[in-house]
């Protein structure tokens, strides 16, 4: 369906000489990358304002995806299945942040911060099927996975020196990046919904 909407719409911006034949695939992709993030963004916006937690999702929406677009990660192969599985991370993410005292807050985001700057540093950035990086692009990426989980840190950091009220946005902050950190273990999944990652 999304692959048909995004085609029909890459043959009219051809036939209205907007757009080349030979690049009708590219810009197809492009379309069906686009309309994919609107749905999965909305829905998922959708599910939190049902069970109360937006201002939660939109936290670990930006520092998630912010760490992602730089180091890559594992892809489902199924629009769906890629949904689910961002649905089971965002609101488990929101679930456990909720779950940890007030006291350990702060020593759970430290340790939190170290392991995804583990996972960057060793594992980032991802090259996976749907994105092919060649020796120039790898370390490009990986420089700006690096900056921007720094980056991500200090904010954190920043979040948290704001008071308790705080805190719990700069713990679901600090268990996205650690998520994504997780996502970037290479291991290969045979039999499974995901794609090689090798």
């Amino acid at each position: 369906m999304i692959y048909e909407f995004a085609m029909k719409i890459s043959k009219t911006l051809e036939m209205n000489n907007l757009i080349k034949d030979e690049d009708i695939d590219f810009y197809r992709y492009g379309l069906e990358l686009i309309i994919i993030t609107i749905l999965k963004g909305a829905g998922l916006l959708i599910l939190a304002a049902i069970i109360g937690i937006v201002k939660e999702t939109i936290v670990f929406i930006i520092f998630f995806t912010s760490l992602r677009v730089q180091a890559g990660g594992v892809h489902s192969q199924s629009v769906w299945k890629c949904f689910v599985i961002t649905c089971l991370m965002t609101f488990s993410a929101i679930y456990i942040s909720k779950l940890i005292p007030q006291d350990y807050e702060k020593i759970y985001q430290y340790f939190m911060m170290i392991f995804a700057l583990m996972g960057i540093w060793l594992f980032a950035p991802m090259d996976t099927p749907n994105r092919r990086l060649n020796a120039k692009e790898k370390k490009k990426y990986r420089k700006r996975s690096i900056a921007t989980i720094i980056i991500a840190c200090f904010v954190i950091i920043s979040i948290g020196l704001l008071g308790s009220n705080y805190q719990i946005y700069a713990t679901i902050a600090v268990t996205a990046i650690a998520f994504e950190g997780v996502t970037l273990i290479p291991i290969n999944i045979k039999k499974s919904n995901f794609k090689e990652v090798f």
